[in-house]
């Protein structure tokens, strides 16, 4: 009796990966399967996971029969390959399947799905009407899509040769949440009209890591009650290029627009009106863009609490730059919400002797400390080839520098050559001796760092985290982490281990994302093992994706040539901006470029910036 209550209660079945692996069977999902998953309808299942498997069909009618849609919340179906979802309907031009809308469905989560229609051309799917009584009804009910990841072979374009229009107003889906990020969409040449229902509840937009160039204003027209839009890592440089006026007016609708990220799309310059309307935003990413100045409205946004502008093109703030800023911190100091905070960090910033950079330095030294995002030693400036820290000290530093090039002008100028010579030479000594300091002061900061290392008290506990695919595993760690171990424990003199490897490192029953994120955080340095199966690696990708978020000192390890195509956005930026180490593999021998001695250092000196921190 008692195991007949518990199979009843039974409220989560969890079947990821049914089939064995190699085979090409798929399942069918009828009533022979659903009358086993509900015992006949006695239980009442609330969650159905059934990733990595192979679909033939899925029969709604079955669904409903056996009572599923009376207890189902969570449907999870990652990573699925399919032939067909549509009941052997067809799901297209005049013809259509209609089921009952799912009573209890809230979460449907499909990224990854593999489809026989998603490996061909989708544009033809321009031509589509929408049918509210086809498939879609069976998900009205549903809050949260999840369609990341998914696997097509071209990019997928709505509208290529002019505008779509998509009719949803007979349709009151209750969606509160869509994510289809990281899934080739290309362009949304799309004009809605929803449902006053989806009006309603649709809150959040994820469409991040895609290939967009162009999105219609009018797709987002209907959704006036949207908070959360990400279209973080795309191509809307293209569109605020050829189509500003469009790119200007893309959220003029969404007046509760609370969280919006732009970051690394390539933009130039934000249209000056383009944030008149979005009065309820409150955090604003324009990070990893292109931008050199600040000559949008923005001072209106009164509820702004972060202002992301790092790892832009900005060589110095210009005055209407600063004078926006400055009204938009006078804005918020006089509010009542939260004080802001700006994220300069990580620009390209110069400091030179003209009045404007000078000013520019100034203005930045003197803003309120609390204002500031990021790591304050990331706010540096180039003077003349040496990295100047513009918030602490920079100002005097510059204006040093400035001081002692007038001289040496003056003496050039008013002095003999011979006088000119010894001044010169006085210079030199001058230079050379500040020079000798700083090489002192560092190697300083290394024999404590290294002390600190030998006594555990060092920051990280780890020096380095070591990130390979599974493909690599012998070249990464026969080849490489054994003698990368030996050497920094004879560098650190300490027989304890200073590399960080997911086979060794990562906790047993503990999930891999969580894992991944407590092993960087606890290391100084990331140096990623780069081959062509590496970039293809989901878990590598994450790698690459949390090293970059927490901002770590990254080395570049190439195993072999990997085209830029197969890198991805993130890893290709790295590769162009840092130097990379090798392993050559030549007449049967294995060498490191560049050697261990320099590898070494290069961590070492990489990690101490933790000892400022």
């Amino acid at each position: 009796m008692d195991s007949v209550l518990m199979t009843e209660r039974l409220q989560e079945v969890i079947v990821d990966g049914i089939q064995s692996e190699g085979t090409s069977s798929y399942l069918t999902l009828d009533d022979e399967f659903f009358e086993a998953l509900t015992g006949n309808k006695k239980r009442r299942i609330k969650i159905l996971s059934m990733s990595n498997t192979k679909l033939l069909s899925i029969s709604f009618e079955s669904i409903s029969r056996y009572g599923v849609c009376n207890s189902i919340e969570v449907f999870i179906a990652r990573n699925v390959s399919t032939v067909n979802l549509d009941n052997g309907y067809k799901i297209h031009r005049g013809y259509s399947f209609y089921g009952e809308p799912c009573k209890t469905l809230r979460t449907v989560d499909i990224s990854g799905a593999k489809n026989v229609l998603f490996q061909s051309n989708l544009w033809y799917l321009d031509l589509f009407p929408f049918y509210c009584a086809s498939l879609v009804s069976f998900f009205f009910n549903t809050n949260d899509i999840i369609a990341n990841d998914i696997d097509l072979k071209y990019p997928l374009y709505f509208g290529m040769n002019g505008p779509k229009h998509l009719d949803m107003t007979e349709c009151p889906i209750k969606i509160r949440k869509f994510s289809f990020s990281n899934s080739r969409l290309a362009k949304l040449n799309v004009h809605t009209h929803l449902n006053a229902v989806t009006i309603s509840s649709f809150q959040i937009a994820d469409v991040s890591s895609n290939e967009l160039e162009y999105v219609s204003p009018q797709l987002l027209a209907s959704s006036v009650n949207i908070k959360y839009i990400n279209v973080s890592t795309n191509k809307l440089h293209v569109m605020q290029e050829s189509h500003t006026r469009d790119f200007e007016r893309l959220l003029w609708a969404l007046r509760k627009l609370e969280i919006l990220d732009l970051s690394q799309n390539g933009i130039f310059s934000i249209p000056r009106l383009m944030f008149i309307n979005t009065t309820s935003l409150e955090y604003l990413d324009l990070s990893m863009n292109k931008l050199q100045s600040i000559d949008f409205v923005i001072q209106h946004l009164v509820r702004l609490k972060t202002f992301n502008l790092q790892r832009n093109w900005f060589l110095m703030i210009d005055e209407n730059t600063q004078l926006v800023l400055d009204n938009l911190n006078y804005r918020q100091l006089n509010s009542t919400d939260e004080g802001l905070v700006i994220d300069l960090s990580h620009n390209n910033f110069i400091c030179t002797c003209d009045t404007v950079v000078i000013n520019s330095i100034k203005w930045m030294e003197t803003l309120p400390k609390e204002l500031l995002a990021g790591d304050l030693n990331n706010y540096k400036c180039d003077l003349d080839g040496a990295q100047v820290n513009i918030v602490r000290g920079g100002l005097q530093e510059t204006k040093s520098y400035c001081r002692l090039q007038k001289a040496l002008l003056a003496l050039a100028i008013c002095l003999p050559p011979t006088v000119s010579a010894i001044a010169a030479i006085l210079i030199k000594r001058f230079i050379r001796q500040r020079k000798q300091r700083r090489q002192q002061r560092r190697q300083q900061k290394i024999d404590i760092g290294l002390e600190r290392l030998r006594n555990e008290t060092f920051p990280k506990k780890y020096l380095v985290f070591f990130s390979f695919c599974s493909e690599d595993a012998v070249a990464a760690t026969n080849l490489f982490f054994t003698e990368l171990e030996k050497r920094l424990k004879d560098i650190v003199d300490t027989p304890r281990n200073l590399v960080c490897i997911g086979d060794r490192n990562f906790r047993p029953g503990h999930p891999i994302g969580e894992e991944i994120i407590r092993c960087i955080d606890e290391s100084a340095v990331t140096i990623l093992a780069v081959s062509n199966a590496f970039c293809k690696k989901h878990w590598c990708k994450r790698e690459i994706q949390e090293t970059y978020d927490q901002d770590k000192p990254i080395i570049l390890l190439m195993l072999e040539h990997v085209e830029p195509e197969t890198m991805g956005i993130v890893l290709h930026k790295l590769f162009e901006r840092y130097t990379i180490a090798k392993l050559v593999f030549e007449d049967c021998q294995i060498r490191l470029e560049p050697d261990w001695a320099i590898f070494c250092d290069s961590i070492i000196n990489l990690s101490m910036k933790y000892l400022d921190e």
